[in-house]
């Protein structure tokens, strides 16, 4: 499931990026899969190049800010499971969403306007746009999805957020983050080395699937982590489901 989970997710938002109408330019139309806040970002420029009104603008973001919540809310509830042994299943999954579905919502509106600022604050300085917009999302990814990961082991909002902040071992957590990054970056360079002008639609496309395969590998050590690094905490796993059953008298 941890393998298939990306491909639908890059399949749905490259569907979502041709129902918009947003330009037909391999860099535009397939997405990646990136942990938040950089999930909100990019669909913020995506949504802004699309052929929609300035009303509907705002309707495709809220809906695409939903549908990110939702998608990283999944993988962090897989990656968890994954992390403690458990089954890795869609169900469990649901589960745990319906559970903790307000404190994933506050995490998704705070993504959103995080994006949604370093959007406002990078095109105010074009010829700082790339270096103002990376080092801001880097920022609140040391955070974001910690607290996306404590959450789905049952932190409350403050805590899972708290747990994004102050997490232990930091200089492991920023090395990891940057990690990622310089992985993410990779993958561009080699999908676009050799092509004049913009990369080709089939190299973007396989890039886009590499990158969620690694962002799902970033969102899985990250849960690693947290179960190895916080021994005193409570567990970090999945909720339990199913009811008890008493026994039957006679």
């Amino acid at each position: 499931m941890l393998l298939l989970a990306p491909v639908m997710l890059v399949v749905a938002w490259l569907l979502a990026a041709f129902a918009i109408g947003a330009p037909a330019h391999a860099e535009v139309i397939v997405p990646i899969v990136t942990p938040p806040p950089a999930d909100a970002y990019q669909d913020i420029g995506i949504v802004a190049l699309s052929s929609l009104s300035e009303a509907s603008v705002w309707v495709a973001r809220g809906l695409f800010a939903v549908a990110r919540t939702i998608a990283f809310a999944t993988i962090a509830a897989l990656v968890v499971a994954r992390a403690h042994g458990e089954v890795v299943t869609l169900a469990a999954a649901r589960r745990a969403l319906r559970a903790r579905a307000a404190t994933f919502a506050a995490l998704g509106g705070l993504s959103f306007g995080y994006g949604l600022l370093v959007s406002q604050q990078a095109s105010l300085d074009p010829a700082r746009d790339a270096t103002v917009a990376a080092s801001a999302l880097a920022a609140g990814m040391l955070v974001l999805p910690s607290a996306f990961i404590a959450a789905a082991g049952g932190r409350r909002l403050g805590r899972a957020i708290g747990r994004g902040i102050a997490t232990r071992r930091p200089l492991g957590h920023v090395i990891l983050v940057a990690g990622y990054g310089a992985g993410v970056n990779g993958l561009y360079r080699l999908a676009s080395f050799g092509e004049p002008g913009r990369p080709g639609a089939l190299p973007m496309t396989l890039y886009a699937v590499a990158a969620a395969w690694l962002a799902v590998l970033f969102a899985l050590t990250l849960a690693r982590r947290a179960v190895l690094l916080e021994p005193g905490e409570p567990p970090l796993g999945p909720p339990a489901t199913g009811r008890r059953k008493g026994r039957k008298r006679t």
